[in-house]
């Protein structure tokens, strides 16, 4: 129920907050207008890009200025309210008007319970009273609701936010932070942390957001451009991209690990097919036997000149059995870390790792980048559950053991928020193959039940889904995702839902995903999310490890509506 006092209240703060903001931004534009002046070109262009990444974060504000308050008594002081909305907002009379939602103290809001309450500053911890925690929901520069909560994780405050389309969730979850989350955010940096998160509990977002936190914090030890964000394919960071600019990060850089190999090698690859090797043992490039071979090999070659990397790495192979190298995605791995024990490289500039889908990363590749970023702190993200990669992490645990000595923090985030309880329990089911591995929870939202349809040949097939991306879009679902078990099936099925209006297929060219309805397969569809997605060819996936997990991800990228299709036998 409303309170009208409370309502007048909050209308005539968000009246102030919104006449502030405008404010500055009309301060910006005018400073602009007469140009910019400092001591010399080096510091006007720093004031000036400084006004610009405030210009614009004011603007992302400016229609939803904060979205919470609580009311805190540090002892022995007065109380005092705290709105916490994307960007600090300022008052020449009265000050501090909206928190950052990354200070210290936003974390009230985020982990603490009405009554007894601290939170650690950089001065230390500060003890107090939480009286009021209050979810405010302000759109257009409007007030549309609030409601006094004592927590932030409970299933029903979070259904409205859990409703919207995919792109709208992926890019707003900061007045969704549950508690959880909120400690890998702010997580000290100086320790390594795994973190193992079930298909859409946040992981990607949560990483994110801890850049973000860390630049507002410590930016005087972590700048933007000291950071990487690190993944195992391209596709993914495309669909990522824009996030950290909204978060008012810029200038990450973001690579796939072909891309950062290639990078530091510096030296033209070019990546065929993996082939089997007569006589080799097919996992041996990702093992620790090949860096021990490598250390091997540069200290029998430290008497000949040095003759660049690739030189070097095709005479290792040719040693280790292999007659006509082909480089493989294999070979990045070890080449890189021949690359940097042959030249003594190491990458200071870099101050923190973040790697989004480690379980497709081996310990060995872990390894690599650890011995190139000697002096960074990492994050590590991933779960196991999703583990496609045929030399991937298979034990966080161990990979902790094996890379950095057991050092290493090790949390869990267990709670999807992305699907239905209908779609999480069919994906477990599926999972129930691999009693071994992690499986996620779903938050208490309903859905429809997931659709099986048994289909008879390609055609049959196709015309189901052609229906259902038709009935998925009368329902106002806008992200669709037709999802088959290998890219080489993807031209061939496009050509029969050619009917289907601008149908995105991939691999494409230009490699990104700008939402609308798209046909991939399920292995780029990894860390995605969609409105509804058609699980095009359920019965082509292997019941084996690889194939359990490969469908298992494909069953998760739906938030509202997953429909299966299948020949034959059901996938479970």
């Amino acid at each position: 129920m409303t309170d009208s006092r409370v309502w007048k209240e909050e209308t005539a703060y968000l009246s102030g907050v919104t006449e502030a903001l405008q404010t500055e931004l009309t301060g910006i534009s005018r400073r602009f207008e007469r140009g910019i002046t400092a001591a010399d070109e080096a510091a006007e262009e720093s004031v000036r890009q400084m006004l610009e990444r405030r210009y614009r974060l004011l603007r992302r504000a400016e229609g939803s200025p904060y979205f919470a308050r609580v009311d805190y008594t540090e002892k022995a002081k007065e109380k005092i309210r705290i709105y916490i909305g994307k960007a600090s907002v300022y008052d020449a009379d009265s000050g501090l008007l909206v928190t950052d939602w990354r200070a210290p103290v936003s974390g009230l809001y985020y982990d603490g319970r009405l009554g007894p309450a601290s939170y650690d500053s950089p001065d230390g911890t500060v003890e107090g009273d939480l009286s009021l925690k209050r979810r405010l929901t302000v759109e257009g520069g409007e007030l549309r609701g609030y409601d006094d909560i004592d927590v932030t994780a409970d299933d029903a405050l979070l259904a409205p936010y859990l409703s919207v389309s995919a792109d709208t969730r992926l890019k707003d979850i900061i007045a969704t932070i549950q508690a959880g989350q909120n400690k890998i955010i702010r997580a000290d940096p100086r320790r390594p942390l795994i973190v193992q998160g079930a298909a859409g509990s946040g992981k990607t977002t949560v990483a994110l957001h801890r850049i973000a936190y860390l630049t507002y914090n410590m930016g005087k030890r972590f700048r933007p451009e000291q950071f990487l964000v690190l993944t195992s394919g391209s596709f993914f960071l495309s669909y990522i991209a824009g996030i950290l600019p909204d978060l008012g990060v810029e200038d990450v850089p973001q690579l796939s690990f072909e891309e950062l190999a290639r990078r530091y090698v510096k030296t033209p690859l070019r990546l065929h097919e993996p082939v089997e090797t007569p006589g080799q043992d097919g996992g041996y490039k990702s093992t620790y036997e090949i860096l021990s071979d490598i250390d091997a090999f540069l200290a029998a070659e430290a008497e000949r000149k040095r003759s660049g990397a690739m030189p070097l790495y095709k005479r290792f192979l040719a040693q280790a059995g292999y007659t006509e190298p082909r480089l493989t995605e294999e070979d990045l791995a070890p080449l890189l870390y021949l690359r940097i024990r042959a030249s003594g490289l190491s990458e200071p500039a870099v101050r923190h790792v973040v790697i989004d889908e480690a379980q497709d990363f081996s310990a060995m590749q872990l390894t690599v980048l650890q011995t190139l970023f000697k002096k960074a702190s990492f994050t590590i993200l991933g779960d196991l559950a999703q583990g496609i990669g045929v030399s991937g992490v298979k034990d966080w645990d161990d990979a902790n053991r094996q890379v950095w000595q057991g050092t290493a923090t090790v949390l869990y985030l267990q709670k999807s928020y992305r699907v239905t309880i209908e779609i999480m329990e069919a994906a477990n089911r599926v999972l129930d193959r691999l009693p071994h591995l992690p499986k996620g929870s779903a938050v208490v939202r309903h859905g429809e039940s997931v659709g099986y349809i048994d289909v008879w040949g390609e055609n049959d097939r196709a015309d189901a889904c052609v229906k259902l991306i038709e009935k998925r879009r009368a329902q106002g679902h806008i992200n669709i995702a037709v999802l088959v078990s290998k890219p080489s099936l993807c031209k061939g099925f496009a050509r029969l839902l050619r009917s289907v209006e601008d149908l995105c297929v991939f691999p494409s060219k230009d490699g990104r995903y700008e939402g609308g309805v798209c046909l991939l397969p399920a292995a780029l569809s990894k860390g995605l999310e969609f409105d509804s997605v058609i699980v095009a060819d359920a019965d082509r996936y292997s019941k084996d490890g690889l194939g359990t997990k490969l469908l298992y991800v494909a069953m998760t990228r739906a938030m509202h509506t997953l429909d299966v299709l299948y020949e034959g036998e059901p996938p479970f």
